[in-house]
């Protein structure tokens, strides 16, 4: 697609280029989408070129969790092109998430100022929570990340937009009351065999099952990984988690 930017104005000769692939069908569907910001401009007028990078502490696939923290950064690329045209000036930064602004209070480490915009190189967002006025992500689904620079400051300040989409995978949701049950199989200490039953559950993709123990509080001790694996044969330690 090639289109004017809806958000920006008449004047803006703002363009968005959206690429999407997808493979395969119904629940083995896999997509992801990449955007580029353009706007035209004369030869005399000074621009930010940018990036937007997500740390993903390895490889990034596209696709992230939404129970987790996401980070991103903004990397201006021709500074030193600016920096000759203007000298040197202050830089700063403005995010949109599915064109909402980011405040503060959506950060995993917010200032005092929570309602106040984010303005800053690279920042990290409050994975989906309870409190919706913490979280600016959605459950699941597209997410584009925008992120207007601005390098010095009135009239002949330069400025610039990039973007980046990253598709959100939500945990499971339950349609009803309770949507497991543990289907004890034997129980003959200190062995105890158990199978999952689960009804009622929608998720994009199959569900995982991880079991262990609490032992208290919130504290869980897992003897397995999550997996495919709905049955499991557990042993007991007297006086710990029997």
């Amino acid at each position: 697609q090639f289109v004017e930017d809806p958000e920006g104005s008449s004047n803006d000769n703002t363009f968005i280029i959206s690429v999407t692939i997808r493979k395969g069908s119904a629940g083995g569907l896999r997509e992801d989408t990449a955007q580029r910001f353009i706007r035209l401009r004369s030869e005399e007028e000074a621009i930010v070129s940018a990036r937007i990078d997500q740390d993903c502490g390895g490889r990034c696939t596209g696709t992230s969790s939404s129970t987790d923290s996401l980070s991103f950064a903004a990397t201006v690329l021709n500074i030193g092109e600016l920096q000759d045209a203007l000298g040197g000036q202050t830089i700063s930064y403005r995010w949109k998430m599915n064109g909402m602004p980011v405040l503060e209070k959506h950060l995993l480490v917010p200032s005092v100022e929570a309602d106040a915009e984010v303005n800053a190189a690279s920042i990290t967002i409050n994975p989906l929570t309870a409190d919706s006025g913490a979280s600016i992500i959605p459950r699941s689904g597209q997410l584009l990340i925008e992120c207007s620079i601005e390098f010095g400051e009135g009239a002949d300040a330069a400025r610039g937009v990039t973007g980046t989409a990253i598709t959100l995978v939500g945990p499971p949701v339950c349609s009803s009351v309770s949507c497991l049950e543990l289907e004890p199989t034997t129980s003959q200490v200190p062995d105890i065999s158990l199978r999952a039953k689960v009804d009622g559950f929608s998720a994009l993709h199959p569900l995982l099952y991880e079991f262990g123990f609490k032992l208290g509080g919130d504290d869980f001790q897992v003897q397995q990984a999550a997996s495919l694996e709905r049955a499991v044969t557990l042993r007991t330690q007297n006086g710990v988690n029997e």
